[in-house]
């Protein structure tokens, strides 16, 4: 019986579960389904912004944005006054199309390894632009291959220790399944939250 709820995996709660089922025409078997868990550790790998130009915000504010090439070169000079290559800006103007600014608009998105380099964008601020971060957060596939491992010993474990408590034996493992935990996850805030990869296995009861 698999747990319908993501939740329920996260806390680490197993359910015991005695069941009937055909075997042949005449015989039947008993089963102990449990879910072991284990703790998902990331590292962020990756940094991404997208940076949004809008005239309409920076025409009134800014009496020199003109137009949007005006903006953006006024933009362009405040990063490099930073530091800051622009040459790793790429530009998506089919994208800010659909933003519907009536004086016109533009968006860029930029990508590092190089929380430092992020730290010199985040520096210009002015009217007419708005810069949203994304963080990646990345496991290993070695990573992904451990996770798994440790969250089918603890299912193990748990059904060894259910097993002792309902005072049954255990027999071989009919069923396995995991809720796979992915490689990377781009995020816009910190994951401050816990995070499992877990493995349901089925053990026949003799």
């Amino acid at each position: 019986m698999q747990t319908k709820h993501h939740s329920i995996l996260l806390l680490g709660i197993f359910t015991l579960l005695l069941s009937m089922s055909s075997f042949g025409q005449q015989e039947t078997f008993k089963s102990l389904k449990v879910t072991g868990n284990t703790l998902v550790k990331r590292s962020i790998t990756q940094y991404r912004a997208k940076i949004t130009l809008n005239l309409d915000q920076a025409y009134y504010s800014n009496p020199e944005c003109q137009n949007i090439a005006d903006l953006k070169a006024i933009y362009f000079e405040k990063l490099k006054a930073q530091g800051f290559d622009i040459s790793g800006l790429v530009e998506n103007e089919m994208e800010a199309s659909y933003y519907g600014y009536l004086k016109g608009g533009t968006s860029f998105t930029y990508e590092t390894a190089d929380k430092e380099e992020l730290a010199l964008l985040s520096k210009v601020r002015m009217n007419g632009v708005t810069t949203t971060y994304f963080f990646k957060y990345e496991i290993t596939d070695q990573q992904q291959d451990q996770y798994r491992k440790e969250a089918f010993k603890d299912a193990v474990k748990n059904a060894e220790k259910l097993a002792k408590i309902a005072s049954i034996e255990i027999g071989d493992i009919i069923s396995i399944s995991e809720f796979k935990v992915q490689k990377y996850i781009w995020s816009t805030y910190d994951m401050g939250h816990e995070e499992y990869a877990s493995v349901q296995l089925g053990f026949l009861i003799k």
